[in-house]
């Protein structure tokens, strides 16, 4: 409603002004015939070049270079951009003539100057106050921001029922950029989103598969609304299925990325997690020939998230999933993730030593076999710390290298600490 109430007003500005631009201009033309006199008085007056335009009952384009004719409706047709006028009906007529107010006090002053002398100077500028092509940018621009996010959604889903694997793929990138947004995530659930694109997880396409997982994260993304229908449709031993066995590295990737955003800060999604065998799933990524250390660090990253939530939660007072824990010591993840330590991406072994941290309680005899890489480690982030404060640009490479330091710090002092205690 909003958005036609403000067509409507940038319409009536529009014919306002080309009314008062065909005021302005019978007006200059006047006061240049004044000028031009005096100026040489033997010279004959040009004929002016614009011809008539010839109105009817019905709307007609007015062409450039037609001079429109006091009382008519003038207005600009929003669709082609052109300015189009007509005779008023009798009633209509009737009350303008009624509303015909005298000529403003600017234009009068502006004639009595023209008949004392040129003391002003006359623009002979025909041009229009405004850049036609910009406006006629500006309204088209209106009419499609007249159309709310929720609609392009449900217009975006239309098509792509009906769209080719090619098409699809540009659709699917559309969607997943609105999709980030919690409201608009809600409406795709209730427009049928789900139902439209995920019979293609099975596409024959790895592009449109991996675009599917990839809209079905983003609408995931902290938004319990969404987590709890795609649970309930059943899509988690789908993701865990594409996990495992999807021939493409891309669309493995982004499935275990939307089933990380399925099971965080939802317990029903997690308890569905180890029903359905998925931290064999994720253990089998580190042991599996064809698996990236992308997806490794996934899987990883997502431990983590899962340990520190069920922590905060018994800190909350909260019911924590003691099956979980056992589940992760269970499948010898307290061996798995240290391997991650001997590579050499810095990125990749800041994510461990979180993870580590996060299991050091429950994996302490394991994670000891590993202090004397922690401690080499340790010495090489001392020796880049301190490298990057000696360097004229010091500044956010240091401070990373500090916060990498105080990581596997704290993690060696809980390893010693624990050591201690059990001795």
């Amino acid at each position: 409603m909003l958005q036609g109430k403000a067509l409507c007003f940038a319409a009536a500005m529009v014919v306002l002004a080309v009314s008062a631009y065909c005021q302005q201009q019978a007006v200059t033309a006047l006061v240049g015939k004044k000028v031009s006199e005096r100026k040489n008085e033997n010279s004959q007056p040009e004929e002016s070049p614009t011809t008539q335009f010839q109105a009817s009952n019905e709307w007609k384009e007015v062409k450039p270079g037609e001079a429109i004719p006091a009382g008519l409706h003038v207005r600009m047709n929003l669709a082609t951009g052109h300015t189009e006028a007509k005779l008023m009906d009798e009633e209509e007529s009737k009350d303008a003539q009624q509303s015909q107010k005298p000529a403003s006090q600017d234009s009068r002053l502006l004639l009595e100057q023209a008949k004392d002398g040129p003391s002003i100077m006359v623009s002979e500028k025909k041009d229009l106050p405004w850049n036609m092509d910009d406006l006629k940018k500006k309204m088209s621009s209106l009419k499609l921001e007249a159309k709310s996010e929720s609609e392009i959604l449900y217009n975006l889903l239309e098509n792509y029922r009906n769209a080719t694997e090619a098409g699809k793929e540009a659709l699917l990138k559309d969607m997943e950029f609105l999709v980030h947004q919690y409201d608009r995530a809600v409406d795709f659930v209730t427009m049928g989103g789900l139902l439209a694109i995920a019979p293609d997880l099975n596409s024959t396409s790895d592009t449109v598969r991996e675009l599917v997982a990839n809209t079905l994260g983003s609408a995931l993304q902290g938004n319990p609304k969404v987590q709890r229908t795609v649970l309930g449709q059943g899509l988690l031993p789908q993701l865990l299925r594409l996990i495992v066995l999807d021939s493409s590295a891309r669309v493995r990737l982004r499935c275990l990325f939307a089933l990380s955003c399925l099971v965080r800060q939802l317990p029903e999604a997690q308890e569905a997690l180890l029903q359905h065998g998925g931290l064999t799933v994720l253990a089998g990524l580190f042991t599996a020939s064809d698996s990236s250390t992308k997806l490794q660090l996934k899987a990883v990253t997502l431990l983590h998230d899962l340990v520190v939530e069920q922590r905060l939660r018994h800190e909350s007072g909260q019911p924590s999933d003691t099956k979980l824990m056992q589940s992760i010591q269970l499948h010898g993840f307290c061996s798995l993730v240290p391997r991650l330590l001997h590579i050499s991406d810095v990125d990749v072994q800041e994510k461990v030593v979180q993870a580590m941290t996060a299991l050091a309680e429950m994996c302490l005899e394991e994670f000891q076999r590993h202090v004397p890489t922690l401690q080499i480690l340790l010495s090489n982030y001392q020796r880049q710390a301190h490298q990057e404060n000696l360097s004229e640009d010091a500044d956010q490479a240091a401070d990373y290298y500090e916060g990498l330091l105080h990581s596997v710090s704290q993690l060696l002092g809980t390893l010693q600490r624990q050591q201690k205690d059990e001795l």
